[in-house]
C-alpha cells in the first residue's frame, strides 16, 4: 500500500547518495547493544506482551514525543496493526508505517525492513538525535536528505551476528507520517524517524 507520503519519501531517498558521499561508510563509537540512548532522553519498550494484554478489538495508543525513543521489539511476534501510532495530526498504524517503507524503490540504496533486523528490534522517533547513533553532522543530512546508512564494524555488531562474511549497518530514515504529504519537525507536524540495524551475509 503506497501512500501520498511515499512520493515524499522517494523524492528524498533518490538524493541519498550525497548522504553517501558527506558522511561516507563510517564506523561508530560503542558497542551496538549498548544503550546509546541521550541523556534526557525516555526509551520506552514495545513488545509483543504489550499488545496481547490488551482487550480485544483495542489498539495500543502511542504518541510520537521529542524526548521519547519507542524502541520495538519483536523477538516475540508483535501484532502491528493493533499498535496505533500519532504523530501531530496523523493517526497510522505501526502495519502501515512498515509497509509504507518497504515499498519504497530504494534503487541501489540499502533498503529499509523494520521485520528483518538481526537483533529483532526497530525504534521510531520524532528526533533522530535521539537514537545516540549519528553524529551531528550526520543527524543533519539525515533531516535533509530523509536517509542516511552507515556501515559498521563487525565488533560493533558481534552481538547480532548470525553468520560468516557479513556486513552490517544502520538505516535511518525520516519523513512524513502515514497519509500526510509532508512534516516540518515541528510539533504539529512532526517527521517519523525509525532507525534498524541490517545484516548482509554471504
Amino acid at each position: 500500500m503506497i501512500r501520498q507520503s511515499m512520493s515524499i519519501m522517494k523524492s528524498l531517498l533518490l538524493v541519498s547518495t550525497l548522504a553517501f558521499a558527506v558522511a561516507g561508510c563510517t564506523s561508530e563509537s560503542g558497542d551496538e547493544g549498548e544503550d546509546t540512548t541521550p541523556d534526557g532522553v525516555v526509551n520506552e519498550r514495545v513488545t509483543a506482551e504489550d499488545v496481547q494484554a490488551l482487550p480485544a478489538g483495542q489498539k495500543l495508543e502511542l504518541s510520537l514525543k521529542d524526548d521519547t525513543v519507542f524502541y520495538f521489539d519483536y523477538r516475540k511476534p508483535i501484532d502491528f496493526a493493533r499498535v496505533e501510532m500519532t504523530a501531530g495530526d496523523h493517526k497510522f498504524t505501526m502495519e502501515q508505517h512498515i509497509g509504507d517503507l518497504q515499498n519504497v524503490d530504494y534503487g541501489t540504496s540499502v533498503p529499509v525492513d523494520l521485520t528483518d533486523s538481526p537483533d529483532n528490534q526497530f525504534r521510531i522517533s520524532s528526533n533522530p538525535a535521539n537514537f545516540g547513533q549519528l553524529t551531528a553532522d550526520e543527524v543533519e543530512v539525515l533531516k535533509r536528505e530523509g536517509y542516511f546508512y552507515k556501515e559498521l564494524s563487525s565488533d560493533q555488531a558481534k552481538a547480532q551476528t548470525t553468520g560468516e562474511n557479513c556486513t552490517y549497518g544502520t538505516c535511518e530514515v525520516c519523513g512524513p507520517p502515514p497519509g500526510a504529504e509532508s512534516c516540518n519537525w515541528s510539533p504539529s507536524s512532526p517527521c517519523v524517524c525509525t532507525y534498524e540495524l541490517h545484516e548482509w551475509c554471504d
